[in-house]
């Protein structure tokens, strides 16, 4: 344990969680994915992609049911 994560860039650590405040995110929301939206300009290009953070994680999961349902289910 002493190997790893006790050496760190202060200034880097710094810059990350100022970075992950203005997000204003739940600490928790580690295991819930931002949905993604694209931007594209008049020649269809994307221009840029926006997370979007309001998805709770049963809305994730059941989007996720619908929307990937359509994958083999090899566990069965």
């Amino acid at each position: 344990m002493e190997t790893y994560a006790v050496k760190i860039d202060r200034r880097l650590h710094t810059e990350v969680l100022d970075r992950y405040k203005k997000l204003n995110l739940a600490p928790y929301s580690g295991f819930v994915n931002p949905v993604y939206s694209l931007q594209k300009d008049q020649n269809g290009n994307i221009t840029d992609v926006l997370p979007d953070y309001t998805e709770g994680y049963a809305e994730q999961m059941m989007r996720y049911s619908r929307e990937h349902s359509w994958l083999p289910d090899y566990n069965s």
